[in-house]
C-alpha cells in the first residue's frame, strides 16, 4: 500500500504507521535530522501532514530499524551493567581490606594498660608544687 501524498490529520499518521509497521519522527526535532542524515533515502519517506499549526513534515521509517538499534543498545547496556557490577565488587573488596588493615593497626597500637596482666604507671607530674 502506497502512502498518501499528505495526511489530513496527525492521528492518521499514527494509524498509518501502526498498520504498516512503521514509526515516525516530526520535522523540527533532533530525531528527524538524525534519521534523515543516517538513513539512506530508500529506508524512509518524508510526507506532509496537516496540523492545527499548518503543514509540517513527518519522516516515516521501519520499526525494524528502531528495534535493531535498541537491541544493540541493550547489549551495550548489559556490558555496562556487568562492568559496573565488577567495579562495585572490587570497591567492596578494597573497602573490606582497608577496614581489616585498620583494625589490625588499631590492635597493635592499643595502650599498655589495656593489655591483660599489665600494670598502669602513673604519669610523672609536669609541675612541682612551689613552696613559699
Amino acid at each position: 500500500m502506497h502512502p498518501p501524498e499528505a495526511f489530513e490529520h496527525h492521528t492518521t499518521v499514527y494509524n498509518y504507521a501502526e498498520r504498516n509497521g512503521l514509526t515516525y519522527v516530526w520535522e523540527g526535532t533532533a530525531a528527524f535530522e538524525k534519521r534523515k542524515r543516517l538513513l539512506s533515502p530508500k529506508q524512509y519517506q518524508i510526507l506532509a501532514v496537516h496540523t492545527r499549526r499548518g503543514v509540517t513534515q513527518v519522516l516515516l521509517f521501519s520499526k525494524d530499524i528502531l528495534e535493531s538499534e535498541t537491541s544493540r543498545h541493550g547489549a551495550v547496556a548489559d556490558k555496562r551493567a556487568q562492568a559496573w557490577a565488577k567495579r562495585e565488587a572490587r570497591m567492596k573488596r578494597a573497602l573490606e581490606e582497608h577496614r581489616s588493615r585498620t583494625r589490625a593497626r588499631a590492635k597493635q597500637r592499643q595502650p599498655l594498660m589495656n593489655k591483660p596482666g599489665a600494670t598502669c604507671r602513673a604519669p610523672a607530674p609536669f609541675l612541682t608544687a612551689v613552696k613559699e
